[in-house]
């Protein structure tokens, strides 16, 4: 899923590229939540070693606090749904990794102002 941060968009206070891969990767963490069964474990790729550190409370925030806690606290609530099997594993950027270009692409279809939805493949 991808599209623009609006303006006015709950805990982010200024567009700057780390709040949208904050705010993308909150999303995530509380999409897996919701789309996924309790004890499910979950491995989160990121390319964003800001967001993934910041939400897992490895780092703490300098800057956008808010739109931090709600990461921290998405965080936190999957790490409870999955009993503790959640994950990170870090995906070199631009590195033409699979899903790491899936997520470029939608980056900057999001940031040329579309919304889009595209289902994750099944895995096997």
């Amino acid at each position: 899923m991808c599209g623009p941060v609006p303006p006015g968009t709950p805990n982010v206070a200024t567009a700057t590229n780390n709040s949208a891969e904050l705010l993308a990767f909150t999303r995530a963490l509380q999409w897996a939540r919701t789309d996924t069964q309790g004890g499910t474990p979950i491995c989160m790729r990121y390319d964003s070693c800001y967001a993934a550190m910041v939400a897992s409370s490895s780092w703490k925030a300098k800057a956008h606090k808010a739109l931090a806690a709600e990461a921290r606290t998405a965080w936190l609530r999957l790490q409870q749904h999955t009993h503790n099997k959640l994950w990170l594993r870090h995906v070199r950027g631009h590195s033409n990794h699979e899903w790491n270009n899936i997520a470029d692409t939608m980056a900057n279809l999001g940031r040329s102002g579309k919304r889009v939805f595209k289902p994750a493949p099944p895995t096997l």
